[in-house]
């Protein structure tokens, strides 16, 4: 039944069979946690579909619910990464980010409704989204699907690749 857990709330690792070193707080955290080692788990149902992950740090209601096998993630923040199956080395933070996060890996989302699910992407702003790989955002209600591109400055829209746009205008 796994050693060294530490579960407070109703149904806490109630599937645990050898994962150790896990903490779970807050109803149905790590519900499903068979083998999943050295997890935390903070916020009603957060982690609570993980099987097999390990070393991930997850605090907020309903933060990675549907993360299966993820390993060393950092997610904080009601409903962050909700859809997230087998995501690796990723980091999100604020509410309802991450939500196109499925199985990309090493990505970085901060702010509300962010989004970083190109794999080696990054976000830094409310709504900002980076969703191609090795795509950078930074600025407010802006987005880039371009890959190998970065976008800075509020409210722009990037679809092209290799690129670099500094509030509107292109940089070469």
């Amino acid at each position: 039944m796994g050693s060294n857990n530490l579960g407070i709330g109703h149904c806490n690792l109630y599937s645990n069979f050898t994962g150790f070193s896990n903490v779970a707080v807050g109803n149905n955290t790590l519900f499903n946690n068979e083998t999943g080692t050295h997890n935390v788990a903070v916020g009603h149902l957060s982690l609570s579909s993980n099987n097999t992950g390990v070393n991930n740090t997850v605090v907020g209601v309903e933060s990675a619910l549907r993360s299966i096998s993820g390993d060393e993630n950092v997610y904080m923040g009601y409903d962050v990464v909700r859809n997230a199956l087998t995501a690796d080395a990723n980091v999100a933070i604020g509410s309802s980010n991450g939500s196109g996060l499925i199985s990309t890996n090493s990505n970085v989302s901060i702010g509300f409704r962010g989004e970083a699910s190109g794999g080696c992407s990054i976000s830094i702003g409310a709504e900002a989204k980076a969703t191609a790989p090795n795509s950078h955002t930074y600025g407010c209600l802006s987005s880039n699907s371009g890959e190998n591109s970065a976008v800075y400055g509020v409210g722009i829209n990037n679809t092209g690749s290799n690129s670099f746009i500094f509030h509107n205008h292109i940089v070469k």
